[in-house]
């Protein structure tokens, strides 16, 4: 990805003064922990005294984790060392290594990208060496290189090599450089990295069992590939295609090729059911090699996977280019064997549809229906396929005409609720198959069992509407409450209005004849009191008796008035009470 983004001039850096030693060691313990696993003597030495040195902190640290990823890839015992040291003007940082060396011959090609080491461990060096002295130049600096094989006479193996970067940054461009000093934080950034080749190195040929067995755990109990299964390995670099095959040869047939050129002639002469290719390699890069495959009618749906550095798609441009998938550095065994589990699968399917469906042969017929289409409709397996629109429902033949009629006719994707015989609601889709000619040979459907989502939704509408009768009953319940409240006020009024005139008539004879006897009452009272205060005896005049006379005959009258009144208005209130507790009932 880097060297992508060199060539297209896209990788500056951002410069800024560092303690150089100090982050340099930084760096180098994090390859503490794989030095003790593989028995090296490893020993960082960047002295007391520390100069300040511009650097881009995340380039220098792919600087330094590349080198020493190379050292110890080739480095089985012995020792490795890195040391910082500081002249007047410069500063030199030297990792040395007592591995296998490069010959005399190829130290002044060793830097040229994709070029090989001829030799039984050290066969190639990718991009990574070449992009090293990339990002060196970008620091103004220089790498140099020494070494020497065990074959050259007199001389223990091994390399040394020494990155100078000059002090100052005067020497960088001034749109690049930042005073602001790195934080004292250790670096991270590319623990990634760190942590993929820990993984690495556990599945080396010497312990590669572990990767078959992590493999056969991910894939006992949810993946299941077939030995007649062909997947092609294509990268540069043998160890990553031997940790690949130990993962994969378990379960499928593995073939390798070193280079595009070397699978495109490999995918020509024989049959592949998938591909995994690095990205940048010599020759032929992936995607170049992919592009070829997309071309020959044999190859033109075979899926590929992308193994990259990075998950950075700006190095497709934002595009897979005619990759079905990518998987990035480091992966997890179970990851790598899901996708590609996953996308056999879907590659096989891709490539039977498109057998099976040519021209000639898509004229308004069902070719193909899988086993679970059969058990959704209930559609005899027997029974001529093209019979399937009389197992439709009749109120659903119109729906599935029309969405067919869309496809065939107009090209269009269309979607729509189908009800079969067997009483099954499924959600049906279908769409035009177009050819990258742009001609049309046929559709894809497929239909999805929603019988128990649309029964459960019938039972919720038929809820809903029982609620509303319910709701209904009630409001006419409280309308007919409601009349007969009316009705029973309105009995209540006249009542009272009955009852109100049948007493205000004897009222005013009442009144009158009470008060003739208070009247009457009210003066004998007081002659009997005068009487008694003067101590004297009283006989009663005529006078008197005949107003007494009056009196009884007022009693008499107002007797009457009652119980005249109380007849009548027993007469005149048992209709309206009779009436009253009807409506009560």
């Amino acid at each position: 990805m880097d060297m992508s983004k060199l060539e297209a001039g896209r990788l500056t850096g951002k410069f800024r003064p560092v303690q150089l030693g100090r982050l340099t060691a930084d760096i180098g313990a994090l390859f503490r922990s794989l030095a003790e696993k593989k028995s090296i003597l490893y020993e960082i030495d960047v002295g007391t005294q520390d100069a300040v040195v511009y650097v881009d902190p995340d380039l220098w640290e792919k600087i330094v984790c590349n080198l020493l990823s190379n050292a110890f890839k080739y480095t089985a015992r012995g020792a490795i060392t890195v040391s910082v040291s500081h002249g007047f003007n410069e500063s030199h940082v030297r990792i040395k290594d007592t591995g296998v060396g490069i010959p005399k011959d190829c130290l002044t090609q060793v830097f040229d990208r994709f070029f090989r080491v001829n030799n039984n461990r050290a066969e190639g060096t990718g991009v990574g060496l070449s992009l090293i002295k990339e990002l060196v130049s970008l620091h103004g600096g220089q790498i140099l290189l020494e070494s020497k094989t065990a074959d050259e006479e007199g001389s223990d193996s091994g390399s040394v090599f020494t990155v100078v970067l000059p002090h100052g940054s005067s020497h960088l461009p001034a749109s690049l450089v930042q005073d602001t000093p790195l934080s004292s934080d250790a670096p991270g950034s590319l623990h990634k990295e760190m942590d993929y080749w820990m993984e690495f190195e556990q599945h080396v040929p010497s312990s590669a069992g572990s990767a078959s067995d992590e493999a056969e755990s991910a894939v006992s109990s949810t993946l299941f590939f077939e030995k007649e299964d062909v997947i092609l390995i294509v990268d540069d670099n043998a160890d990553m295609r031997g940790y690949v095959r130990k993962i994969f040869s378990p379960y499928v047939t593995i073939v390798e090729a070193q280079d595009g050129l070397e699978a495109l002639q490999i995918a020509r002469s024989q049959k592949l059911h998938m591909v995994l290719c690095d990205v940048m390699m010599p020759g032929m890069d992936g995607p170049t090699l992919v592009k070829h495959l997309r071309e020959e009618p044999k190859t033109r749906f075979l899926p590929v996977i992308f193994v990259t550095a990075s998950d950075d798609e700006s190095l497709f441009g934002g595009k897979e280019e005619g990759a079905v998938d990518h998987v990035g550095k480091p992966f997890r065994v179970r990851d790598i064997l899901a996708r590609v589990h996953l996308q056999l699968q879907l590659g096989k399917r891709r490539v039977k549809l498109e057998m099976t469906l040519r021209p000639g042969h898509t004229r308004c017929r069902l070719t193909y229906l899988n086993p679970a289409w059969y058990q959704i409709t209930g559609f005899p397996p027997g029974r001529e396929r093209d019979e399937w629109l009389d197992h439709i429902s009749p109120r659903a033949k119109d729906d599935a005409l029309r969405v067919w009629k869309g496809c065939f006719e107009n090209h269009e994707s269309a979607s729509t609720r189908l009800l079969w015989n067997n009483d099954v609601w499924t959600h049906a889709i279908i769409a035009p198959v177009i050819t990258a000619d742009g001609n049309f040979v046929g559709s894809f459907g497929a239909i999805i069992d929603i019988n128990e989502q649309f029964r459960l939704e019938e039972a919720r509408i038929a809820l809903a509407e029982e609620r509303e009768h319910v709701a209904a009953l009630r409001a006419e319940d409280a309308e007919t409450q409601r009349q007969l409240e009316v009705k029973r006020r309105t009995a209540q009024e006249l009542l009272i209005d009955v009852t109100s005139h049948e007493l205000r008539q004897p009222v005013s004879a009442i009144i009158q004849n009470a008060e003739v006897v208070r009247a009457n009452m009210k003066g004998l009272r007081d002659l009997f009191h005068d009487c008694r205060k003067r101590n004297i005896s009283y006989t009663p005049t005529d006078r008197l008796l005949g107003e007494m006379e009056d009196d009884l005959q007022a009693m008499d009258s107002i007797m009457q008035c009652g119980l005249a009144q109380g007849n009548g208005f027993a007469h005149s209130s048992h209709p309206t009470l009779t009436n009253l507790s009807s409506h009560r009932k």
